[in-house]
């Protein structure tokens, strides 16, 4: 009997080994298909379903969810089978530091543990007991959390069990997170818009992208059926083959542009980046169009080197080339040069009266005419402006110079014929020849400069060859110049005031005050010649403001002092620079307001150039100027181009005939025409008329018996400090 019952025992101690053995089998398998899922997931849900399931199975437990480390330090679930869980947020403490230390942690009792106290009744709900392992899911720390509702559930062989499981999860998700990368390579490779392409030692296409098919205008076929380099035009083709070289040495990434062939036989511009990988005997490459840039980059170049308007040489391309003929000058003893350097006469006229774009339109056709006059052999250029210079190299003689310089004048002064509109253009040329003292660059220009001005003020000559006279004169005048600034400061200038009378009864009705500079070392300057250079320099704002200022206390004093010059109104040049400077009618409201002076004794005269600046605006500040009760003049009239059409445009109180036509009565019959002309004008519009520079009683007698009342002059006064 008891032989029976061991062999029975051992009948059922073999059936339960089988069982145990078949259940065993089935958890293996069950495992690992778990695991292969887990391996070969495509998603992060697949990944973490195939997870549960596995986990179920070895561990029995209910719920799973894995905490994501964030950038403020606390933890958020980033996958759970729990809804109640999913909106949580931990604090690691004790606990899970251990855990992310690689501790793995089993809880018996879940609200005994800080972590899990702190989280809301609902989410801990239904769980009494957890077990916590490290997850290597990625960059960020991560927790994996199984959960059950019995206390005690989780012991030490469950830990075992997934000690042994968790590096095939950590694998898992490498494995998800490098499928994902190569998902997005492949994408980026197929979407981007850079040309992107692996190829062989050969130069034959591995792999490539849609944006070569765009780019180049060829099929994938197409592409793939002939070498990389043979889409490259040939010169840099070879060029791109030679440094390939040095990457295959230097296992280097190599930067090049290159200009590729299209399909329609144009020409485009890759900025290709080529890396060797030399395991595999692969070229990487990557390109981008950068037609757009080089072309770019081409004007860029065409525009530092050219003037933009006309196609010349510009000035930094002129100076370079006049460097090099002046060292080759120095070296060889009889290569010469000359150069001529000019300026359109009255230019800005044009542009202020046609338009600036008229204005281009003559600059364009004055450079086609230099440009047919001169040698291709010379260099000419546009300085700016309509200032231009031509260099002429190997010259033999001075006279071939001056005869071409004729020529080129004359080819100028041909008529243009511009929007039906037939204009005439002078030009002032001056001309330096290459001389053994010149230095540098700067010398050359600086004496051709200076006698192109000579050639501008001459009344005999419009082109002037330079001297070294020339050069003393222009330093005289940049002396002049500086000693200006300081003249004012040191009360070097003073006013003189010549009385305007009444022809007929010789009173004294009015005074002209006039600016004269007593220098300390030059003496008396005269005003012909620092206002022209007062003006230029923008020095008459400051001087005219004196002037206006200093001559409106001289008549206060005289009116208030002299009885019979208590009506006397007093003349005031007004300059167009001071005329156009903002804030200019307020100042002379400010000067006469504080002096308490009446307006209308204070009597401004300016010349038609203000006008020319522009006529609208002018006439707006006239307008205003007269409304304000100062009395307004045209000074030197008759010698510019459209005095007469001002008369009756603007609120003239009268006019000044120039002294340029007094001079000469009874020895120009038509200048005695023009003056009777302009003093009828002047009677039908009602304006005043002063005649200006009357030295002898014969002009005077003319003038009174031609209908003048009122004149200026020697004959009458001259220009005194002190008014009586």
């Amino acid at each position: 009997m008891e032989k029976t019952e061991q062999i029975l025992e051992a009948f059922l101690d073999l059936e339960r080994s089988r069982q145990r053995e078949s259940e065993l089998r089935i958890d293996y398998e069950s495992q690992l298909q778990g695991i292969r899922s887990i391996i070969e997931a495509e998603s992060k849900d697949s990944l973490f379903a195939a997870l549960v399931g596995v986990l179920k199975t070895l561990i029995h437990c209910e719920h799973v969810f894995i905490l994501k480390s964030e950038e403020d330090g606390s933890m958020r679930p980033s996958l759970s089978t729990r809804v109640q869980i999913q909106d949580t947020r931990w604090f690691p403490d004790t606990l899970f530091q251990r855990v992310l230390r690689g501790k793995p942690a089993a809880v018996f009792n879940i609200n005994l543990v800080r972590e899990w106290h702190q989280q809301s009744e609902e989410s801990r709900e239904g769980i009494a007991s957890a077990l916590h392992f490290k997850l290597e899911d990625g960059k960020k720390a991560s927790i994996l959390i199984c959960t059950h509702t019995a206390q005690r559930h989780f012991n030490p062989t469950h830990i075992k069990q997934l000690r042994r499981f968790m590096p095939f999860v950590s694998q898992g998700f490498a494995t998800l997170e490098l499928k994902q990368a190569i998902r997005e390579r492949d994408r980026f490779f197929a979407l981007s818009l850079e040309l992107m392409a692996i190829i062989d030692k050969k130069g034959y296409f591995k792999q490539l992208n849609h944006a070569w098919q765009t780019t180049l205008g060829y099929t994938e076929k197409q592409i793939k059926s002939r070498p990389f380099f043979n889409f490259i035009r040939p010169r840099d083709r070879q060029q791109l083959i030679r440094k390939l070289s040095s990457v295959t040495r230097q296992n280097a990434p190599l930067l090049e542009e290159c200009r590729f062939r299209q399909s329609d036989g144009r020409t485009i511009w890759l900025s290709c980046s080529i890396v060797m990988n030399t395991q595999d005997d692969l070229y990487y490459i990557s390109a981008r169009d950068v037609t757009a840039r080089v072309k770019a980059e081409q004007q860029l170049l065409k525009d530092a080197t050219h003037d933009a308007l006309t196609g010349l040489h510009n000035r930094s391309v002129f100076v370079d080339h006049l460097v090099k003929v002046l060292q080759y000058n120095h070296r060889k003893k009889h290569f010469d040069f000359a150069l001529l350097y000019f300026d359109l006469d009255r230019f800005k006229l044009i542009n202020d009266s046609l338009g600036h774009l008229v204005g281009d339109q003559v600059l364009i056709e004055i450079s086609k005419r230099i440009k047919e006059t001169v040698r291709s052999a010379d260099s000419i250029a546009r300085l700016g402006g309509d200032e231009f210079a031509i260099l002429l190299i190997d010259i033999n003689k001075a006279a071939d110079v001056i005869s071409l310089t004729k020529r080129l004048i004359e080819r100028i002064e041909e008529p243009l014929c511009l929007d039906r509109r037939e204009i005439k253009i002078s030009a002032s040329v001056g001309i330096t020849l290459s001389r053994d003292d010149h230095a540098s660059s700067e010398e050359v220009l600086r004496d051709a400069d200076i006698a192109m001005y000579a050639a501008k003020n001459s009344d005999t000559s419009k082109y002037m060859l330079f001297d070294k006279k020339m050069h003393a004169k222009a330093l005289a005048l940049l002396q002049l110049e500086m000693d200006m600034d300081n003249a004012l400061q040191h009360s070097e200038f003073t006013l003189v005031y010549q009385a305007i009378v009444e022809i007929k009864t010789e009173k004294i009705i009015s005074f002209e005050a006039l600016v004269r500079w007593q220098h300390p070392e030059r003496g008396m300057i005269p005003p012909s010649d620092f206002i022209p250079l007062a003006e230029e320099n923008g020095f008459i704002i400051q001087l005219g403001t004196w002037i206006f200022k200093t001559a409106c206390e001289k008549i206060k004093t005289l009116r208030t002092t002299h009885p019979k010059h208590k009506n006397t109104s007093i003349h005031i040049n007004i300059s167009p620079r001071q005329f156009w400077k903002n804030g200019f009618v307020e100042e002379l409201v400010q000067v006469v307001s504080a002096l308490n002076l009446p307006p209308k004794a204070i009597i401004l005269e300016v010349t038609e150039s203000v006008i020319l600046q522009n006529a609208m605006e002018a006439f707006e500040i006239f307008e205003k100027i007269k409304q304000l009760g100062f009395p307004l003049y045209i000074d030197d009239f008759g010698t510019g181009y459209s005095s007469l059409s001002y008369l009756h445009q603007f609120p003239f109180e009268g006019l000044k005939i120039d002294r340029s036509f007094v001079d000469v009565i009874e020895k120009d019959k038509k200048c005695n025409e023009l003056i009777k002309t302009i003093l009828q004008l002047a009677k039908n519009f009602g304006l005043e008329v002063v005649a200006e520079g009357v030295e002898k009683k014969e002009q005077s007698d003319y003038l009174m018996a031609q209908g003048c009342k009122y004149a200026q002059g020697y004959l009458y006064a001259e220009p005194q400090e002190e008014i009586d």
